[in-house]
């Protein structure tokens, strides 16, 4: 009995340690996508308790590719919405340069026009973008901002939602003008 007890928990563990590496295979073969969270999905992996049972150890398998493909799919689309950026740029007379990518997960797009005019974005693993157009005398900016959300929207299919300005360049004060009041500070009698 004791023999056959033995031997019987150690088949359970080499079936397990097989089932545990077909999924792992399953896993990695998904790595070229993004590197750094399956690289840490499969050191959580490690962690799997091999003396559960075939099916808890096939849940919890489960739910470490249902990450896997989140992932995937998160990369998936950060990569087209960079990509959409970066033709979208271009056709707005920019000179794109090689996108990179942060410490913090975000890619970033740089691009320039001969004229000294800049272009930045910021794409996050969900699509999302911020973008800022710099280097621009006055307002001119506006009319590269609406070709650059134009050709995202009717162009590429993209949905360009929560639209904020943060801030806009007013235009030149002319000369001769009175300068900004001192913030209602008089000198003088009371």
């Amino acid at each position: 009995n004791e023999w056959r007890n033995n031997t019987k928990n150690k088949n359970k563990v080499e079936s397990n340690k097989e089932l545990v590496e077909i999924f792992s295979e399953q896993i990695r073969s998904a790595q070229k996508e993004n590197p750094e969270e399956i690289r840490a999905v499969l050191e959580d992996i490690k962690s799997i308790d091999i003396e559960n049972s075939c099916d808890r150890i096939a849940e919890e398998m489960e739910k470490y590719i249902e990450k896997t493909n989140e992932a995937v799919l998160d990369e998936r689309i950060r990569k087209e919405t960079v990509i959409g950026i970066m033709k979208s740029l271009k056709s707005a007379g920019f000179s794109v340069h090689k996108p990179t990518k942060t410490k913090d997960g975000y890619v970033k797009v740089r691009a320039k026009k001969p004229s000294g005019n800049k272009a930045f974005c910021r794409i996050n693993l969900e699509g999302n973008f911020e973008y800022k157009f710099d280097s621009y005398k006055g307002m001119s900016c506006l009319k590269d901002i609406g070709s650059f959300e134009t050709d995202l929207e009717d162009v590429y299919g993209f949905k360009i939602s929560e639209k904020r300005v943060l801030w806009e360049n007013p235009d030149r004060i002319k000369k001769g003008s009175r300068e900004n009041p001192t913030g209602g500070k008089s000198r003088g009698a009371h």
